[in-house]
C-alpha cells in the first residue's frame, strides 16, 4: 500500500459556481473560455457534443477568470461542450 500523509484543509469554498458552453470555431486549435469564478482554482472538462465522450487537451489556466485550451488539431465548429466549476 501507498503511504498516506495527512492532508490539512485551512477553509474551504462557501459556493461553487458552474460556467458551461459549446466552443469551436472550426479553426482554432487555441480556444479561451472566459468563466468570470475569480480563481485559477477551478475543475475544467471538455466532451464532444455528438458522443460525449471526455476529449483530451491542454488546459492553462490564464487568468483567475480566464482558462485556454489547446488541441492538436482545431476541432470541427459547435462540436464540444467545456464546463467549469469552481
Amino acid at each position: 500500500a501507498g503511504l498516506m500523509l495527512p492532508v490539512q484543509v485551512t477553509k474551504l469554498a462557501a459556493a461553487t459556481s458552474k460556467v458551461s458552453a459549446t466552443i469551436d470555431d472550426g479553426s482554432s486549435t487555441s480556444i479561451s473560455v472566459t468563466h468570470g469564478i475569480g480563481t485559477k482554482d477551478v475543475a475544467v472538462s471538455v466532451r464532444e457534443v455528438a458522443t460525449d465522450a471526455q476529449v483530451g487537451c491542454d488546459i492553462t489556466y490564464t487568468s483567475t477568470s480566464v482558462v485556454t485550451l489547446s488541441f492538436s488539431s482545431a476541432p470541427s465548429s459547435g462540436s464540444l461542450r467545456v464546463v467549469v466549476i469552481g
